[in-house]
């Protein structure tokens, strides 16, 4: 077959996705010396496939960046005439196959081209072969940390500037269509719709920012009241997008209200569960500041506040995703997570003892992937906050099962619709976090709402007065996750703990001294259940919101219901020196390339049983690993550690000092404690 016809294929499929002849730039002809389009780096040339400075011939080259970035982007098709000629993953760098083989060729283009032009950032490029259109595709890229990161195909770094992603067997033309393009690539190639991607997240908390000050300031609201408005408004436009028109009139705050109640159907709430949380968002409809226009930012017109915000809501980041599509389109983000942390960066919501701290997510990951928590499990956490653990649960969970091939798409499907509906548990004590819960969960696809607003410490539900002994009879938990609060931490996590079945596991994250404080809890916790390890991590790591006093903690990993034998069981100590997460701007806290490759080294630590010692072996970032067996009253890595001849610095004497201090604090809590127990 001729290559013309070839040719001729390739561009009825390009016009079958939308594309016109003046778009597919059949033949495009660039000279060595560039023209309108392309412009070389100074003191450089571009090349022909023969070495030689005259003109690069392309099949077809589409401007897929669009307006004044239009070449940002390109698409770029080479193709030869019969199948054979295509070439392999082998042949991409391989200059003695030019002329031979489409891939060779493409690539040979792209990397010129990239190499050579400043304002060119990525070309697609589609080697096509023979009359069934045989396809390979190359993306070619200058390098990207962040593509690097995400990208859901290994990149291959081919110098310091450029690397590619190559794709086999290519058969998405239809994904090539102008209107899809752009998400096809972003979202199916490259993955910059991952709900940690630190362009999205930094865009979140951009717009948290301004929301927050924003009602702060012209609305009044708590930090409670603002993130259950901004809830409230995610849940409604998720339940109806349509209600975004109504903002802009009079009645749209009660049109949000019908929604959100719309939201709550009786399959999955009951009357009394539907009535509590309606209760927390009445306040959208009954406050008249919601309700009333407010000047806009030029002061030439009027705004209804529910219209403010949705407009932020809108606001696409610079990658084009705006917290509207992050809602749709990515079910593992905890968005009103990262709202609420915003909202609340420089205030109490509490006091100093009741203060609310949230779990990272690159935390909460690694917690649930630690103790291995798996699509057939019942997980809980007894202290729920936004619902940030169980989000993280329902990532591992939903990755193993895509994971999984010997099921079809349809038994996926169903798998993570069960998980969903059934395998996730909560439970909240404060009434304004646990809507926030309920709403976070329903945005992720919750199916029956198993949230339930209770006190742990206590085990009862405070909406049905039932104790949790029986609304949890006929459910064995598999897994437990969670962060519980500053006060009574030792009793928290022995009715966690309790809760789970035996030899379920535990991935709890709580001040590194609690247990040393001892007592008559501390003592119940080890006769019932087995340490098997301690993560402790970097100083510092969670901020009080009534302060700026640091907590320094560490995830404890139990077994349940297997008594530590403290003569025979040994347990590991992993300490973590730094994190290298991100210390500036709306990136503060946020896991980076760095983080993510520190705490797979870790979680492959433990996958291998805690004996690989090799995996941990950068002192920059690990000490020592110890395995010991435990001491009574020494539940700390710096218990076991050598204590070396050298002067402590002015840093360890601070975090002694500290930790008496906070120690000092517990003992005070727990004489108190076994005071009022002596009145009774």
């Amino acid at each position: 077959m001729v290559e013309k016809n070839v040719d001729l294929l390739v561009s009825s499929k390009l016009k079958e996705q939308g594309y016109t002849d003046n778009d597919i730039n059949y033949g495009y002809s660039l000279p060595s010396t560039g023209n309108k389009d392309f412009t070389p780096d100074k003191g450089t040339e571009y090349n022909s496939k023969s070495g030689k400075k005259t003109r690069a011939e392309f099949e077809f080259l589409i401007f897929a960046g669009g307006g004044k970035q239009k070449t940002e982007q390109l698409i770029l098709i080479e193709d030869k005439d019969s199948s054979d000629k295509l070439g392999s993953e082998k042949d991409i760098t391989n200059k003695k196959k030019l002329y031979q083989l489409a891939v060779t060729d493409g690539f040979f283009y792209a990397y010129d081209l990239l190499s050579k032009t400043e304002k060119v950032k990525s070309i697609l490029v589609l080697a096509v072969a023979g009359d069934k259109l045989k396809t390979s595709a190359i993306f070619v890229y200058k390098n990207s940390e962040i593509i690097d990161k995400y990208s859901k195909y290994s990149p291959i770094k081919v110098d310091d500037e450029i690397s590619y992603i190559f794709l086999e067997k290519w058969n998405d033309w239809e994904q090539l269509s102008i209107d899809n393009f752009h998400t096809y690539l972003n979202e199916e190639i490259l993955g910059l719709n991952s709900p940690d991607n630190e362009i999205n997240l930094a865009h979140i908390r951009t717009v948290a920012g301004k929301l927050s000050n924003t009602i702060d300031k012209r609305l009044k609201l708590d930090p409670f009241k603002r993130l259950l408005l901004v809830s409230g408004l995610l849940l409604g436009i998720n339940e109806d997008e349509d209600l975004i028109k109504s903002f802009k009139k009079p009645y749209g705050a009660q049109d949000l209200y019908n929604r959100i109640e719309a939201a709550l159907p009786e399959s999955k709430f009951s009357s009394d569960k539907k009535q509590q949380l309606l209760n927390s968002f009445s306040f959208i409809k009954d406050d008249k500041k919601i309700t009333t226009e407010l000047p806009s930012k030029n002061k030439d017109k009027k705004e209804y506040p529910l219209d403010i915000i949705a407009k932020e809501l809108s606001k696409d980041s610079r990658i084009g995703y705006s917290i509207l599509d992050l809602m749709k389109q990515s079910s593992h983000i905890d968005l009103l997570g990262n709202l609420f942390d915003v909202f609340t960066k420089y205030m109490s919501v509490g006091g100093a003892s009741g203060d609310i701290v949230l779990t990272p997510s690159h935390i909460t990951k690694f917690m649930a992937e630690v103790i291995d928590v798996s699509p057939t499990d019942y997980v809980i956490d007894i202290t729920v906050g936004t619902a940030g653990f169980l989000i993280s649960a329902m990532t591992v969970m939903d990755e193993k099962v895509d994971n999984n091939a010997s099921l079809t798409v349809r038994e996926k499907n169903k798998q993570k619709k069960l998980i969903k509906e059934n395998q996730l548990w909560g439970i909240e004590y404060d009434s304004n976090m646990y809507a926030t819960a309920v709403t976070n969960m329903l945005l992720h696809g919750d199916g029956k709402s198993h949230i339930f607003h209770g006190d742990s410490e206590n085990r009862r539900d405070l909406t049905s007065g039932k104790s949790f002994d029986e609304i949890f009879e006929d459910v064995q938990f598999d897994k437990l996750l969670f962060n519980p609060p500053y006060d009574n931490q030792d009793k928290f996590v022995k009715n966690g703990l309790d809760i789970l079945r035996k030899g379920g596991k535990a991935a709890i994250i709580i001040p590194k001294q609690t247990f040393n404080k001892g007592g008559k809890v501390v003592d119940e916790i080890f006769e019932s259940h087995r340490l098997e390890a301690v993560f402790d991590l970097p100083v510092g790591q969670f901020k009080k919101k009534s302060g700026t006093v640091g907590t320094d903690v560490a995830i404890f990993i139990f077994t349940a219901h297997e008594p530590h034998d403290f003569k025979k069981d040994y347990v590991t100590f992993i300490k973590l020196l730094k994190d290298e997460v991100g210390t500036k701007g709306n990136l503060k806290g946020v896991a980076s390339t760095k983080t993510d490759r520190i705490y797979k080294r870790m979680l492959e630590f433990a996958q291998s049983g805690y004996r690989d010692l090799s995996i941990l072996k950068n002192r920059a970032y690990f000490a020592e690993p110890l395995t010991v067996l435990l001491e009574k009253g020494k539940y700390m890595y710096r218990n076991y550690e050598p204590k070396p001849d050298i002067i402590p610095t002015e840093e360890d004497f601070m975090e002694t000092v500290g930790e008496y201090l906070e120690f000092l604090l517990m003992e005070s809590y727990r004489i108190m404690e076994e005071e009022a127990d002596d009145d009774i």
